[in-house]
């Protein structure tokens, strides 16, 4: 019995590949030299993305007949996704049965772009495809092309946000698409982040870059008389998750050979769950229990576990469900979820499943932690952290509190927007009203003892708990430089003077009244030099023999706030 071709029975495999682009990279690069336009479909208008415009989108080479010509090469190999190289172009081999060969061209691919930070372009994808066996061509096109063609299309639009955020004059921002043809009220296509969807072809064309990579022929799978699993989204992308919200999945898998198809065994990663089912959501709650338990406890190793109680049998011709569950507390980023199926397909008995996608804090706070230097315990200090919902929504700030009476939190209005950054030489932090940021000021109350302060802020936003930290380094009336009297290395019985300076924000009404150390061989010495300043030295008296010359000696002033300044003294005796 022979498999429907790939464009009627399996595109969403090949719509996996649009996975290759999952959030763009840099901005656009120049048109191709001696390149002129030929696409009849306009460039996109340039977008509002703040502060910076967005560059409009690079004109399009022209239209290749033949082999791959120069200019071509050339467009294709500055439109990068920053992807990398994901598992998704692994589900045009299934659907192939071409797996070995696709595995030794993962790797090689795999292995030749781990260093390059850009992504991956058109060119990559090619010879991967070509590697495993699959015949496809780069064209310069027009949309209009891709719609008659009828063939599996992957085509790359300009990616409008990347290029905003990470403008590059010699790259072109981009995310794979695979056009599926035409359709009532559009274009049908395949987004990785959204599946099978209808778009107008109108917004497509305007968006299209005038590249894309076109299989050709109709691939036909063989026919056998076996098990055979079939599973057409080999990845799956969920769109952006909130940090401890629960993700769910369920892959259909169906058995296009004519034996029993057996699922042996399943295997995942920390904090997911896997099991198949008859009908979609069956997942069992014992299974999604462990999986919660090893997200609360994110003993990820990265190595595969098996699932129990997970397999299955489906009968020939019939489909089952994987279901899936991911628990994604304590994780944050792009993630990726894998599930191992293990069958009796004769050929093709290890298949992998991947769930990705961005899993975000769904309210955002800026800085994690308030940090307050040289704080005066008479006047106390303030700063602000930030919050916002991720998206720029509204946000409500309630139930605000700290863990210490010393710290003062409370939601300021007419907070400055803009504030130096904590780094030296990276330009000032913004914080805009438009895109939802909205400032809570945290202050050290007058009197704080002297030294560190540590609390924790703790907030509801929009109903969600947020919690922030506050460190502060609180300081009193007296300064002592240098920090402490040291000795360096010295040889056993030696003697040796240091010394340091006291002074106070008080003035002329500093008071040094005694001066006391822990060490009988080592004898202070205070001398006025005016204005409230104070010289104190630290003799090291000769014949010493001590194992170590650690110790402390202790001002004793008529400071309100620190009436016993205590100074710490380093030495190192030599060896001999």
């Amino acid at each position: 019995m022979m498999r429907p071709r790939l464009w009627t029975g399996a595109p969403l495999a090949i719509a996996a590949l649009a996975a290759l682009c999952i959030g763009g990279c840099d901005g656009p690069a120049p048109t191709p030299k001696d390149t002129a336009p030929q696409n009849t479909t306009p460039n996109p208008p340039p977008v509002d993305a703040g502060p910076a415009a967005t560059p409009a989108a690079p004109a399009k080479p022209a239209a290749a007949a033949g082999p791959l010509t120069a200019d071509v090469r050339e467009a294709a190999a500055r439109a990068y996704d920053r992807s990398m190289f994901p598992n998704a172009a692994l589900s045009v081999y299934h659907l192939l049965k071409a797996h070995d060969d696709a595995s030794a061209s993962f790797r090689r691919t795999r292995q030749r772009l781990r260093g390059d930070s850009r992504g991956i372009n058109l060119l990559h994808v090619r010879d991967y495809l070509d590697r495993g066996g699959v015949p496809t061509t780069i064209r310069a096109e027009s949309f209009d092309d891709v719609l008659a063609s009828g063939a599996p299309t992957i085509v790359l639009l300009h990616d409008r946000e990347s290029a905003a955020k990470r403008p590059s004059p010699s790259i072109v921002a981009a995310r794979f698409l695979l056009v599926r043809g035409s359709v009532a009220d559009g274009v049908a296509v395949l987004d990785p982040m959204k599946g099978a969807v209808v778009r107008a072809a109108k917004e497509l064309a305007e968006e299209y870059v005038g590249l894309s990579l076109r299989v050709n022929g109709p691939i036909d799978r063989k026919a056998t008389d076996a098990p055979d699993l079939v599973c057409e989204e080999i990845v799956h992308g969920f769109e952006a998750t909130a940090t401890g919200d629960e993700i769910r999945h369920d892959f259909r898998i169906h058995n296009a050979g004519t034996k029993p198809l057996e699922i042996t065994r399943i295997e995942k990663t920390c904090g997911c769950a896997a099991a198949m089912v008859t009908r979609k959501g069956q997942l069992a709650n014992d299974l999604v229990d462990d999986a919660r338990k090893e997200g609360q406890e994110n003993t990820d190793d990265g190595k595969m576990k098996a699932q129990k109680g997970g397999g299955g049998t489906i009968p020939a011709g019939e489909s089952g469900w994987i279901s899936t569950y991911v628990d994604t507390r304590a994780k944050q980023g792009f993630m990726a979820f894998r599930i191992r199926i293990r069958s009796n397909d004769p050929e093709e008995p290890d298949l992998a499943l991947t769930l990705q996608g961005e899993i975000v804090r769904i309210i955002e706070h800026d800085p994690a932690t308030v940090w307050l230097r040289d704080v005066a315990s008479p006047k106390g200090a303030s700063d602000w952290m930030w919050v916002r919902h991720y998206r720029g929504e509204a946000i409500e700030i309630t139930d605000l509190v700290t863990s210490s009476k010393l710290v003062e939190a409370t939601v300021d209005p007419d907070a400055p927007r803009t504030r130096p950054s904590p780094i030296e030489g990276q330009p000032d932090k913004h914080y805009p009203v438009e895109r939802g940021w909205r400032a809570i000021r945290i202050r050290v109350l007058p009197g704080a003892p002297i030294g560190q302060l540590s609390a924790a802020v703790r907030a509801k936003v929009n109903g969600k708990p947020v919690e922030g930290n506050v460190a502060a380094m609180v300081k009193g009336n007296l300064r002592v430089e240098p920090a402490y009297f040291s000795f360096g290395q010295i040889a056993k019985g030696t003697a040796k003077t240091t010394k340091v300076t006291l002074d106070s924000s008080l003035g002329e009404a500093l008071e040094l009244r005694e001066v006391t150390v822990d060490r009988d061989f080592m004898k202070a010495e205070a001398r006025p030099l005016g204005d409230g300043k104070f010289q104190v030295l630290l003799h090291l008296e000769a014949g010493w023999q001590a194992y170590d010359l650690q110790g402390a000696v202790t001002l004793h002033t008529n400071d309100p706030l620190e009436p016993k300044k205590r100074v710490i003294v380093y030495g190192f005796p030599k060896r001999k």
